[in-house]
């Protein structure tokens, strides 16, 4: 009996950690639970190569937020919101209060995600943090106020630090890489708006929420944008402060599974495919300045979620595939793989008699390169030689 109890006790949490992870990118970043591995003997660490998202930060554009609660506020007018509709409304309008005139900028959970990696990489790799410290940023306020935050958490951790600042149009290309144009590839919308008709029934998702879905329809833009204006708003809750709640409840399991894969697979299929070649020369020119030079430094970037998984993807690291079908696209975990916040580091080791050795970290946990021995310590020149190839 007492085992029953404690089981039933912890049903809710599970199910709230199950839905938690539908919300993909938005998802805020989750503290790190254990401390990657300890280096081999004699080695230290010399040079830190970092490559961070921005944190927290409101829904990119109005619309996203609008798009839905528009309709709804007509549609209490008209007195045919359902309760679940009415429900969503309240939410809705909170996200809107609290976001309004501050699309796409940072959140005050933002900034403190990155004062807190800033700290962490302090106490993890101090040495790293006594000369030169190189900082650019993505021209958006979103990713300097991040950078701002994450280093004057260093400063004031490593006074020796010597931070300088580079923000413009000239680092774009490496900061923030734009899916590149393939002829004949669908676009992200198309494959999202394919993917909704095929997986959701509009006469079943409004009619949770509409008294008269048909009138409702007449409300709206399309169903597509109102459908994925309802994700958004629901998704982005936590990382705004606000309080979440159960999506499912307003639109059952499958819809909000559904409408959290449409989203999905557009990002999938414009973020995770291996074209981040200025990023991945930006990170071996550097590397190699650093070896040549011998003195610890860092090089810290902040950017966004795109460049991120280009690189990733690229190098070769487990868990990033590009080219999967949409119905694997869809469930791709972007909650785990690219919350806000989310972030890279690469960390050279040398000592008085072996070669430099490599490691890697996401999210501050060991990463590894696919088929490839030896982690998650690597020899350097062994994985330059293999990313020279590529």
């Amino acid at each position: 009996m007492k085992r029953f109890l404690i089981l039933l006790l912890l049903l809710p949490a599970v199910l709230v950690t199950a839905q938690d992870r539908l919300t993909g990118v938005y998802h805020p970043y989750p503290s790190p639970t254990a401390e990657p591995a300890k280096a081999p003997s004699g080695y230290k660490p010399f040079y830190l190569s970092h490559i961070g998202r921005h944190g927290c930060r409101h829904l990119s554009f109005r619309k996203d937020v609008y798009n839905s609660l528009e309709a709804l506020r007509k549609a209490d007018r008209e007195g045919i919101l359902t309760p679940a509709g009415k429900l969503l409304l309240q939410k809705s309008e909170e996200v809107a209060a609290c976001s309004d005139n501050l699309w796409g900028e940072l959140t005050p959970r933002g900034e403190q995600e990155h004062r807190e990696i800033g700290a962490r990489m302090v106490k993890r790799f101090p040495q790293v943090f006594r000369d030169s410290v190189r900082a650019v940023a993505s021209i958006y306020r979103r990713c300097i106020i991040s950078m701002a935050a994450s280093t004057g958490e260093i400063r004031s951790l490593s006074p020796k630090a010597k931070v300088s600042y580079y923000v413009g149009k000239r680092y774009q290309s490496t900061i923030n890489q734009l899916p590149p144009a393939i002829p004949g590839r669908p676009t992200a919308s198309e494959l999202k708006k394919a993917y909704i008709k095929q997986h959701i029934s509009e006469q079943d998702f409004l009619s949770r929420l509409f008294t008269d879905p048909e009138k409702a329809r007449g409300m709206m833009k399309n169903f597509h944008s109102f459908m994925e204006s309802v994700y958004l708003t629901w998704a982005i809750r936590e990382a705004v402060s606000l309080q979440p709640f159960e999506l499912s409840e307003v639109l059952g399991e499958y819809n909000t599974a559904e409408a959290a894969g449409a989203v999905n697979l557009a990002y999938y299929h414009n973020m995770v495919i291996p074209a981040s070649d200025s990023l991945m020369s930006n990170i071996l020119e550097r590397a190699s300045l650093a070896i040549d030079s011998g003195r610890p430094s860092a090089d810290l970037r902040y950017g966004h979620d795109s460049g991120i998984l280009k690189f990733l993807t690229a190098a070769g690291f487990e868990g990033f595939t590009s080219g999967l079908p949409p119905e694997e696209g869809a469930r791709f975990d972007f909650s785990e793989k690219m919350p806000m916040c989310s972030n890279f580091q690469m960390v050279l080791y040398k000592s008085r008699r072996g070669p430099v050795l490599v490691r890697f970290l996401f999210n501050e946990r060991d990463l590894l390169l696919k088929d490839f021995p030896g982690g998650p310590f690597y020899k350097w020149e062994d994985v330059k030689a293999k990313w020279t190839a590529e």
